[in-house]
């Protein structure tokens, strides 16, 4: 069958959370036909007989005819992330809002850093805004683009903003680094990114006691306190709480004993301890298909 007849696209449901689910809980195979189906790789996947050379051949699929934004966040998290970084010192997370804007990828460590994406089936209509927006928050941005992208990113973009170029083979080319600038950081945007303890225990190391507040009131009198921190000291307090998040110890191990394609599924899986177990014992065991 030709190439340009089939829907590579269809694969992708094998990285999503459902997808996951099912598996875990042993009630994948009419999902995963309709999906082999759909993409009409029936055939060619039909003597696998391992589940990570199952999510191999689906992803170098997805890589050489449909790149879309999963193997995008898969190149940031294994080249960037996992590269430079660790699940024990800094925080990595997907679809990080700020303001009315959805970062693609956010990593917390000594700094903030953000990766919005701009595949070749993306516009860049809304770049500039999502920018200002991210300044609130983030330290250093990075846009990452598909050639077809890269000459009016560079336009668009001012020199502080770093480059990454997606290469045919999914690696990662530094255009341009990113500057580090915490001067557009807006401590009350920073306060939106905490959840309720987090924001709480800040204020309660700043001004040495707690609030005696209605719940009501919570919000708005924690705030007011949290914007007056200095800049500099309101970001490191966040970036440390940030940090401390961190993904379950089985989803880890899960990591480990998967291929490094399905990586960033599971993290954006909300997989339970024992789904978790499922899937690595799966990992390890003969599989079929059909």
């Amino acid at each position: 069958m030709a190439s340009n007849k089939r829907n590579f696209k269809a694969l992708a449901e094998l990285f999503k959370p459902r997808f996951l689910h099912r598996l875990a809980m042993d009630d994948y195979k009419d999902l995963l036909s309709e999906v082999l189906v759909a993409s009409g790789s029936i055939k060619e996947f039909s003597k696998i007989k391992r589940l990570p050379t199952l999510f191999k051949k689906a992803y170098s699929a997805l890589l050489s005819h449909c790149k879309y934004e999963y193997v995008y966040k898969t190149a940031i998290l294994n080249d960037v992330f996992l590269k430079y970084h660790n699940f024990n010192s800094a925080f990595y997370t997907t679809e990080f809002y700020c303001g009315k804007s959805k970062a693609d990828i956010a990593i917390f460590n000594g700094c903030s850093t953000v990766y919005e994406i701009k595949t070749k089936y993306d516009n860049l209509e809304k770049l500039d805004k999502q920018l200002r927006d991210y300044r609130k928050i983030f330290s250093k941005q990075f846009v990452v683009v598909d050639c077809k992208h890269l000459v009016n990113v560079k336009k668009i973009v001012d020199s502080s903003v770093g480059i990454l170029l997606f290469q045919e083979d999914g690696a990662l080319l530094e255009i341009r680094n990113a500057v580090e600038d915490a001067a557009g950081i807006d401590t009350g945007a920073l306060f939106d990114c905490l959840h309720k303890k987090e924001y709480k225990d800040i204020v309660h190391k700043y001004i040495g006691r707690e609030l005696a507040v209605p719940n009501a009131l919570e919000y708005a009198s924690y705030k007011k306190i949290f914007v007056e921190l200095p800049r500099e000291d309101a970001m490191s307090q966040v970036v440390e709480r940030l940090r401390s998040r961190s993904i379950p110890t089985q989803r880890r191990a899960l990591l480990e004993k998967s291929p490094s394609c399905l990586g960033q599924a599971i993290i954006d899986s909300n997989l339970t301890v024992s789904m978790s177990m499922s899937i690595i014992s799966k990992m390890e065991k003969p599989f079929a298909i059909i």
